[in-house]
């Protein structure tokens, strides 16, 4: 599902208000408590962060995203009465939650769901939420039992298996000259002049660099984009250190040094966004995961605003 997000207007609020649900889903009902009622239909009271849902131009529902902390957004949604049951949630629940990670940068999710909708829960447990707590809330005239859940970036929606392959070719001994061929990449390998070797092509200490860097950059790239920063310019070198002790070979540490500069619109509040997402990406690139425990990783970054 396509979903785009915008500031929902007055005539969209009343044009919600007015949907109506099946029972026992009629709890969702706006008119079904006043004051919620009142509160939505009323620009002056309703929430700066309450925005309408379209697809291929038209109204689908709508999605509220209020920051309760630097990085936790509290969430509620609603989905056109037409649209729902039909199994449609999953992916208007991802797409409300991508939109509110690249408005706010957030990395913690937290909602509230009356206990009754069991189906809500089931899609909202997939979308990687976890109970937290039960609660009574006083509403639609009485008071209900809710569930208070919660989404953090270690939550997962989906699990799948990606496939990579590569041939590799080695004609004889330790000094001679290979080559490995995968869909994007074709190159000879061989043992780097440092270790008394060939040096033709690539040997597997660039690689294994070269793999870190990309993979670090990329995912830095695309948390910037997400949390949309004003980005101006971005590169990176990256240095692999390599042990040898008595014969053996002990790849050491990777050092990246990323220089990321914003454009002069950025504030004290983006830059200080990029700095947190300069160390998450390290933690988060599946490469230095891939790694960690073995190669030690450090990052030296310089994060600045155009001037």
């Amino acid at each position: 599902m396509v979903v785009t997000f915008c500031r929902m207007t007055q005539q969209e609020a009343e044009e919600i208000a007015a949907w109506h649900y099946p029972p026992p889903y009629d709890f969702y009902d706006m008119t079904a408590d006043e004051e919620d009622y009142e509160a939505f239909i009323d620009p002056h009271r309703r929430s700066a962060h309450t925005y309408s849902a379209y697809k291929a131009g038209m109204l689908i529902g709508f999605f509220t995203i209020h920051p309760t902390s630097e990085e936790t957004v509290d969430v509620g949604l609603g989905l056109r009465p037409d649209l729902t049951g039909k199994g449609r949630g999953a992916s208007f629940v991802a797409a409300g939650l991508d939109f509110a990670e690249r408005r706010c940068g957030a990395r913690v999710f937290t909602l509230s769901v009356a206990a009754f909708n069991e189906r809500a829960v089931e899609v909202y447990r997939r979308a990687g939420f976890k109970e937290t707590h039960r609660f009574d809330q006083k509403t639609n005239g009485g008071t209900y039992p809710f569930i208070a859940m919660k989404k953090d970036e270690g939550g997962c929606s989906a699990v799948a298996l990606h496939h990579f392959h590569l041939k590799a070719d080695w004609p004889g001994g330790r000094n001679e000259v290979g080559r490995i061929e995968s869909d994007k990449l074709k190159t000879e390998i061989s043992i780097p002049k440092e270790m008394d070797g060939p040096d033709v092509g690539t040997n597997p200490d660039e690689m294994l660099l070269g793999a870190a860097a990309t993979c670090y950059i990329i995912t830095l790239a695309a948390m910037i984009e997400r949390a949309d920063l004003p980005l101006q310019e971005m590169d990176m070198t990256s240095e692999g250190q390599v042990d040898v002790t008595d014969g053996v070979f002990t790849y050491k540490k990777i050092i990246h040094r990323p220089r990321v500069v914003l454009k002069q619109e950025a504030g004290e509040t983006d830059l200080k966004k990029l700095h947190r997402l300069v160390e998450k990406a390290e933690k988060t690139c599946m490469i230095s995961r891939a790694i960690e425990g073995n190669v030690a990783l450090e990052l030296d970054a310089d994060v600045t605003v155009a001037s």
